[in-house]
């Protein structure tokens, strides 16, 4: 097994034809091929070229899976060429076919710079199980992995050997120790911030864990609790708390206001002699027993009544831990830039992200309150409940 040193160009177009020119060498000498291409369009682009010289190949990629395995199966027979991404094919082993070994085994060939991880993890699909094999890569200064990571430095010898090429300079295969080593510390600058970016991405991960478990406990113990009328009552305590504490002093109007905008529309007045925040919200407490007495003679039995609990609590839940994934997920890009400022993301992340779960505690518990009090029910035709949220 032999892996060459790879081969350096200025542009995209002449590290190509150099990569089609090789496999046709290759081919030639009736040795098996795997040409791998960074993406599935680089894939098809390689595909047209191999086409236009003539070469007959196959394509591996995300649109070939149910062809994968024979595809795999056919690529070290003799002069077979075969297109693939750095992905597919995985974790298949390529065997070689009668009089295979004898020419060379298999050569595998890239065309773009890849992380040292995966560039490793390509040239061992040659010379797998002690067979003979070479891999060889062929990159440009063009290349996405070199030009979203590149040193102004890098940059300004790009422009200025492009410059050359397009006043007329034969510049097509470049190379030197310099711009070796500068392409070495790219690609270790790349892993760094790799690792990097999976480290916050697994604190990030931590604390969505953390919410998720929270969540799906509550949610299962809806789901099984036999009755909820006990929980409901909680969740009436708690929303009306809440509701109270929005302004300090309650007049009639501002009651009326409260119990039309959350318990019931039908009401019309409220009592002028309510004088303590106890008072107040004793009140209250009993237009909304009120309301569920009259919501529960519409249905059947207490069955009944204990679905109609579990659907609304399920819902309000539901939607808001579905605003609080958009939430963190925003969120995540929103901290990344506070380290310019010379804040710890993370730490503003855990406390925003903390913040923002007790918030959705307290909306999950007024959305069950709003919906228990103000959505319609009814039965079908079957006897089924029917809950109309508004």
């Amino acid at each position: 097994m032999a892996d060459y040193k790879s081969k350096i160009f200025l542009t995209t177009s002449d590290k190509l034809m150099a990569a089609i020119d090789q496999v046709i060498k290759l081919h030639n000498e009736g040795r098996p091929v795997l040409l791998v291409a960074g993406s599935v369009e680089n894939s098809e682009i390689i595909s047209e070229l191999l086409l236009n010289d003539g070469i007959a190949h196959n394509v591996l990629n995300a649109f070939n899976i149910v062809r994968e395995a024979e595809i795999v199966k056919n690529a070290g027979q003799e002069g077979a060429v075969t297109v693939a991404t750095n992905m597919a094919g995985r974790g298949t082993d390529i065997k070689l076919g009668p009089g295979v070994k004898e020419k060379g085994g298999l050569a595998v060939i890239g065309t773009e710079m890849l992380s040292e991880r995966v560039k490793q993890q390509l040239a061992g699909r040659a010379g797998r199980q002690g067979d003979p094999g070479t891999s060889q890569f062929y990159i440009s200064l063009e290349d996405h992995y070199v030009s979203r990571a590149s040193t102004e430095r890098m940059k300004r010898y790009y422009r200025k050997l492009r410059a050359k090429k397009e006043d007329g300079q034969k510049i097509i295969q470049i190379d030197g120790i310099p711009l070796r080593i500068s392409l070495q510390m790219l690609r270790q600058r790349v892993a760094v911030q790799g690792a990097m970016s999976r480290m916050q991405t697994n604190k990030y991960e931590a604390v969505l864990r953390m919410q998720r478990n929270t969540f799906y406990q509550n949610r299962r113990k809806i789901m099984m609790a036999d009755d909820l009328k006990e929980r409901v009552e909680r969740y009436l305590h708690k929303g009306i708390e809440y509701y109270l504490n929005e302004q300090d002093r309650w007049d009639s109007a501002d009651l009326l206001r409260l119990v039309n905008d959350h318990i019931s529309y039908e009401v019309l007045g409220v009592k002028h002699n309510l004088k303590t925040k106890k008072e107040i919200e004793d009140y209250l407490l009993d237009l909304c027993h009120e309301v569920l007495k009259q919501k529960a003679k519409v249905l059947i039995n207490d069955e009944q009544l204990t679905q109609f609990y579990r659907t609304v609590i399920l819902h309000a839940m539901d939607g808001c831990w579905i605003d609080q994934m958009d939430y963190l997920s925003s969120l995540k890009m929103y901290v990344d830039k506070w380290p310019l400022a010379g804040y710890n993301s993370d730490f503003i992340y855990q406390q925003r992200a903390f913040n923002s779960f007790e918030k959705m505690i307290e909306r999950i518990n007024c959305m069950i309150v709003d919906n228990l009090l103000l959505s319609p029910i009814y039965l079908n035709e079957k006897n089924q409940l029917v809950v109309v949220f508004n």
